[in-house]
């Protein structure tokens, strides 16, 4: 059952809202009316974004080669030292 409440039965009603909270159960808390925040419990949060964040790490994993196909080799010449009017320009 959806349980809204205001913000104080945090203070005020604490043990309530932990039942609440433990059976599985969301609570929804607002501030002079409006919604502020939700109170769950780490099982729920966990059980939610899980997926959520291992798909997140999977896409942060990086790929060797990945740009093989894409970038044309560079040639050999990108490794020559550049002129001295360039460095000049540059301040080195």
């Amino acid at each position: 059952m959806i349980q809204i409440r205001p913000v104080s039965d945090l203070r005020n009603k604490f043990p309530e809202i932990e039942k609440a909270v433990s059976g599985g159960n969301p609570v929804f808390l607002t501030k002079n009316g409006y919604g502020a925040m939700v109170v769950m419990s780490l099982e729920k949060y966990t059980e939610l974004t899980d997926d959520v964040i291992q798909e997140q790490q999977k896409s942060q994993k990086r790929q060797l080669g990945f740009l093989k196909d894409i970038v044309p080799p560079l040639p050999d010449s990108f490794f020559d030292p550049l002129p001295e009017e360039d460095l000049q320009a540059w301040g080195l």
